[in-house]
């Protein structure tokens, strides 16, 4: 079996080269090959001149995930001379490259490229509309100096002043990179519709998914106050997400997580908010197709790096997926979690092999259901729980209108 790694890094940053996503343990201990790539990010792979240039631009604001589809034509072509087979391939993703194989659930283009997809923590409903992708691109052209008609001086630009100038478009705009600008884009072709709104794709509805989050996904990023709150700090951040709504969050959270602190409340409720709500949503959206499996985890295993503050933060499963435990600081030098990177790394390998992550060490792990909702928790003690989070989920889903 292949496993094609997309890198994090939200379409902005990062690189297919870390020790922690280092493919070797993961190659010896379940005979796969392990291929890492890298794409055109940011300014260089997901600016959007459709408008501005018509029909031979309509791509140009996809061309970073075109460059992922033409590596996975790359591996069709030429994996078998380093043992791999090209039919059975998955591709696997953390955060932003969880978003990465989101996107090419929904690429025609891709589709026949792989046959298994892991999404991990990179919880995508929808991508850059048209409309926001030409507003970026012309607040970009105006922080370059040029006019609109100039357009195609960009191939021009020198690379520093091109960066300056995308950095600037974020600030004056505000973008999120992962659905304002400067990441894929819905263009009709490519891209035809969302991944997962208002339905799934059904491009490759065939291939069997597995997606999950972390428990406390935003504490790995969070500013020194957000580990200090009180409860007036609590209700102004939750209010300011939720607004009216924020009242029955705040009461939903406290009841399902009695003793939690006024800051582990908000880092359960903003990582629900932007990781595990979308996650379970895409979850119950792909199941509806009724094609290829679905499978959902939750991991909750906490670190006890810098005295257990960052709890479960984004980016903990990967040192387990890979078996690179020394390589990462959340579980670098943590005695007694061999277990569970057994258990999470040889998911991985079995899902990779034949789109069930169900293996010896694994507790039984069955397919999700809008019913059961059966998901995976990872502990210290894995175990399948349905609907672990059914209260949060609920409201959740109901102050996101995620219907």
């Amino acid at each position: 079996p292949v496993m094609v790694w997309c890198h994090g890094g939200g379409f902005a940053t990062g690189s297919g080269s870390s020790p922690v996503t280092d493919g070797t343990n993961l190659a010896r201990r379940g005979d796969v090959v392990v291929v890492s790539i890298n794409h055109r990010l940011n300014v260089l792979g997901f600016t959007s001149l459709a408008e501005l240039g018509g029909k031979d631009y309509a791509q140009s604001g996809t061309a970073g995930m075109l460059d992922i589809v033409h590596a996975l034509t790359w591996v069709k072509a030429n994996i078998a001379q380093f043992g791999g087979d090209a039919g059975n391939v998955t591709v696997f993703g953390q955060s932003g490259g969880g978003r990465k194989v989101a996107t090419l659930l929904a690429m025609p283009s891709a589709k026949g490229l792989f046959h298994r997809a892991i999404i991990e923590s990179g919880a995508t409903l929808k991508l850059v509309e048209p409309e926001q992708g030409a507003r970026v691109a012309r607040e970009l052209l105006k922080n370059l100096g040029l006019e609109a008609a100039k357009w195609r001086d960009l191939q021009n630009v020198p690379l520093d002043k091109l960066m300056s100038a995308y950095f600037a478009t974020q600030r004056s705009m505000n973008v999120d990179q992962m659905t304002m600008g400067f990441s894929p884009n819905v263009d009709g072709t490519a891209i035809p519709t969302h991944p997962f709104h208002p339905q799934a794709s059904p491009v490759s509805a065939d291939v069997p998914l597995m997606l999950g989050s972390t428990r406390t996904e935003l504490t790995s990023s969070a500013e020194a106050a957000a580990f200090a709150l009180d409860d007036a700090g609590l209700r102004a951040r939750v209010g300011e997400m939720f607004r009216e709504k924020a009242s029955r969050i705040l009461s939903v959270y406290r009841d399902a997580n009695p003793g939690a602190s006024p800051s582990d409340l908000y880092f359960l409720i903003a990582s629900d908010e932007r990781y595990s709500a979308p996650v379970m949503k895409i979850a119950e959206r792909r199941a509806a197709l009724a094609k290829g499996p679905v499978y959902l985890y939750y991991f909750r295993w906490e670190t006890p790096l810098d005295g257990g503050k960052y709890k479960a933060p984004h980016t903990v499963e990967i040192p387990f997926a890979f078996h690179n435990l020394d390589a990462s600081p959340w579980t670098s030098g943590v005695p007694g979690i061999e277990g569970l990177a057994d258990q999470v790394s040889d998911a991985w390998l079995a899902f990779a092999r034949g789109g069930n992550p169900n293996a010896p060490k694994v507790p039984q792990w069955p397919a999700f259901d809008a019913q059961r909702r059966a998901t995976m928790v990872f502990d210290t003690k894995s175990a399948v729980a349905d609907d672990p989070l059914r209260a949060q989920r609920i409201a959740m889903f109901e102050a996101k209108g995620l219907t």
